[in-house]
């Protein structure tokens, strides 16, 4: 698992990749790419943000997702 300060540097150094492509005017080029970026960024300061309490191994029971599709033959 990564530490504190590895996030921190994967952030810093993902908004300095973002910085340098506003500074050269490249924010259109690749919007595809400027928005995974961002994202990364979200959840990046989600991770730092999060109750560690809520983290489990448990895994996902697709059946108690709430399923809106009919049961009706």
């Amino acid at each position: 698992m990564l530490t504190t300060n590895q996030i921190e540097r994967l952030i810093l150094h993902t908004q300095e990749q973002l910085d340098s492509l506003k500074e050269n005017n490249l924010l259109n080029v690749a919007p595809d790419m400027i928005a995974y970026r961002r994202g990364l960024i979200a959840a990046w300061k989600l991770v730092l943000t999060m109750d560690p309490a809520t983290i489990n191994n448990k895994p996902i029971n697709k059946e108690n997702i709430n399923d809106t599709r009919s049961n009706v033959d």
